[in-house]
C-alpha cells in the first residue's frame, strides 16, 4: 500500500499560535489583497469516500483538463498534482491537510489516472491556517472544487433492488442528489429542486420513462431524503454510507 511521504520533521514546523486567526469558514483577504468570498476552512470531509479497494475509479480519482490530477488515498489524505500553467507539467504535489511539495524533476508529466502518486519531490511548505494560503489560494479552490465533485460521485445511502426489482438502484449521494438507476439507465436529480425535476445522466435532457418509473423514482427519493434526514440529525453530514435492499428471498 502507498504510503505518505509526510514525517514528524515538517510536524515541528507548525508555531503553536492562533492568535488573530480562524480555522472557520470567512470573507477575507488572502494573496495580492484579492478578496476571497465564501472560501471554505478547513477542507470538507472526504473521509467516507476512500478507496474500497486497489483498483482505481471515478469515485476517488479525478483529472481535469488543465488542473491535474486528485486522488483520495486513504480517509484522511488526498493528493492533489497540479499543473503549471501551462499545463505541461507538474508544478505543486499537494498533501492534505495540506502539506505542499515540488517535483524532484522540474519537467515532469503527470501520471496517468490510474498511476501511483509521484514519489520523487520535495518538501517547501505546510498551510495550517487560511491566511497561510496566499500564492496557493488558487490551489486550494481547486482542491474544494474536486472533494465536491467526490461527494457527487460516492453515495452515503445505495439501495439495491428497489421495489424487489434487481436492475433498479437508488443512491442518495453525499452532494444530496439523487440517482436512480433503471436497468444501467442512471437518472439524477439535484438538490433543492422541484419534485420530478430530474434529467438522464448520459443525455442530459428530459428523461423517457414511464409514468410507474416516474413515481417510483420521486417515492424512492423521498424515502431517501427522510432516512438521510434521520442519519444526519443522529451521526452528522458525514457518516459512513448505508447500504440498504429490498432483495426478495425465494
Amino acid at each position: 500500500m502507498w504510503k505518505s511521504s509526510r514525517d514528524s520533521a515538517y510536524e515541528s514546523k507548525d508555531t503553536g499560535t492562533t492568535k488573530g486567526r480562524t480555522k472557520t469558514p470567512l470573507y477575507e483577504k488572502t494573496g495580492q489583497g484579492k478578496s476571497v468570498k465564501d472560501l471554505i476552512w478547513p477542507v470538507p470531509s472526504f473521509e467516507y469516500f476512500k478507496p474500497v479497494n486497489d483498483k482505481p475509479d471515478e469515485t476517488t480519482r479525478w483529472l481535469p483538463p488543465s488542473k491535474g490530477r486528485f486522488m483520495i488515498m486513504d480517509s484522511s489524505l488526498i493528493i492533489y498534482e497540479a499543473l503549471d500553467s501551462n499545463q505541461k507539467y507538474v508544478k505543486y504535489i499537494f498533501e492534505l491537510k495540506v502539506y505542499i511539495y515540488k517535483p524532484t524533476n522540474n519537467k515532469q508529466f503527470l501520471p496517468k489516472l490510474e498511476d501511483d502518486p509521484i514519489v520523487e519531490k520535495k518538501y517547501i511548505n505546510k498551510i495550517t491556517y487560511i491566511d497561510d494560503l496566499q500564492e496557493y489560494t488558487s490551489y486550494y479552490k481547486h482542491i474544494i472544487k474536486a472533494i465536491a465533485t467526490f461527494s457527487s460521485r460516492n453515495a452515503k445511502i445505495n439501495f439495491s433492488y428497489v421495489d424487489g426489482i434487481k436492475g433498479y438502484t437508488a443512491k442518495l449521494m453525499y452532494d444530496e442528489s439523487f440517482r436512480f438507476i433503471f436497468y444501467g439507465k442512471c437518472y439524477v436529480q439535484q438538490p433543492d429542486t422541484a419534485e420530478g425535476d430530474f434529467l438522464s445522466n448520459s443525455s442530459k435532457s428530459t428523461p423517457s420513462i414511464n409514468n410507474k418509473q416516474k413515481e417510483l423514482f420521486i417515492e424512492t427519493r423521498e424515502i431517501l431524503l427522510q432516512i438521510d434526514k434521520r442519519r444526519t440529525k443522529r451521526l452528522g453530514k458525514y457518516y459512513q454510507r448505508l447500504n440498504m435492499n429490498e432483495k426478495q428471498i425465494i
